[in-house]
């Protein structure tokens, strides 16, 4: 029963759990290679660091005073006219409401492996207390920003420069693999959007045209072509007796706080959805030093409980959640 109960805010670590780092003939001397299949970049470090791609995130970490981490992510920009610096400007006014004593330091030109880029650097206080030095360096790359990050302990930014020196340096640029998509529509989907659920449902899951699905996997989800896998899943779950929305959502709010590192409920939402009242409870896990935020959309037809379910890295969520309501309300039964 649990496992019904958890799949939709897991489901995302589950998928991560399933990349594996490539393997290259072409590992530069000293480093190793710290990416996983598909992305659009090869990311290396020095040897002797912990390769961290099981979160599904290209990475890896070391330790100085606390722990360095670097890792990289793409992400397919909303505007298609927008530049690295404005990129970089919209990143640095969303760290000031997610990071904790965010302080901009530079904003500068300097290269990725062979491309120009621009780097971003702040500080900022991590969740243990710890005052960290950040630089986030973003080239354009067909379509796609680029990011390196690396998160350095202040006090040991000196001890660290050279090795993320051979990280920038080392950077190579890829083309991004197509994953399976399809466009399936019908008379009642919803202008600029897709099916994301078989045929065989009994509902109909639209998501916007730019997100990736494959509606004839059995399985209905979708997700924004971007490093971390911002994705919309829907879940059923048949209780043996009578549950409210509110009484489902207690037994996972129990259970996750039990079994998700980090778990803290951050927001509960009444809303309207497929004409039945539903409740959309947003809260914040953390895996593998990464942190995620995840919105569960849950409503009741009678019988069935239904868990739509948004789960994204903690600083790209606000970015979907505009394409994320719009996939709510045109969410609709046959």
């Amino acid at each position: 029963m649990w496992k019904k109960i958890i799949a939709a805010a897991l489901l995302v670590l589950i998928c991560l759990l399933a990349v594996s780092c490539k393997k290259s003939d072409a590992v530069p001397d000293g480093m190793q290679a710290a990416y996983v299949e598909g992305e659009p970049f090869r990311l290396y470090v020095p040897d002797g660091w912990s390769v961290n791609t099981a979160s599904g995130i290209s990475g890896a970490y070391t330790y100085a005073s606390e722990r360095v981490i670097v890792n990289a992510r793409y992400t397919l920009p909303k505007n298609a006219d927008m530049t690295v610096e404005q990129y970089l400007n919209d990143c640095a006014e969303s760290y000031v409401s997610i990071l904790k004593d965010f302080a901009f330091v530079s904003h500068e030109a300097t290269m990725l492996g062979e491309k120009s880029a621009r780097q971003l650097t702040y500080t900022m206080t991590s969740r243990e207390g710890v005052a960290y030095t950040c630089t986030q360096t973003t080239a354009l790359h067909e379509g796609l920003m680029i990011s390196l990050y690396c998160y350095c302990p202040t006090n040991s930014v000196e001890a660290t420069a050279e090795a993320f020196a051979a990280i920038r340096e080392t950077f190579v640029f890829e083309a991004l693999e197509a994953p399976i998509n399809d466009e399936i529509v019908d008379e009642d989907t919803p202008d600029g959007m897709k099916i994301a659920s078989s045929s065989d449902y009994a509902y109909r899951f639209y998501v916007p045209k730019t997100w990736i699905c494959n509606s004839q996997s059995k399985k209905s989800e979708a997700q924004y072509p971007e490093s971390g896998n911002p994705n919309v899943t829907v879940t059923l779950y048949e209780p043996t007796e009578s549950m409210s929305v509110e009484d489902y959502f207690a037994m996972c709010d129990a259970r996750y706080a039990e079994s998700l590192s980090g778990y803290e409920l951050l927001d509960t939402a009444e809303r309207t959805l497929a004409d039945r009242r539903a409740v959309s409870y947003t809260y914040r896990a953390r895996y593998d030093e990464l942190d995620f935020r995840i919105m569960q959309t849950v409503f009741c037809d009678g019988q069935i409980v239904y868990s739509i379910t948004y789960t994204a890295l903690e600083e790209a969520f606000d970015t979907h959640t505009a394409d994320v309501n719009a996939i709510l309300d045109a969410f609709s039964f046959r």
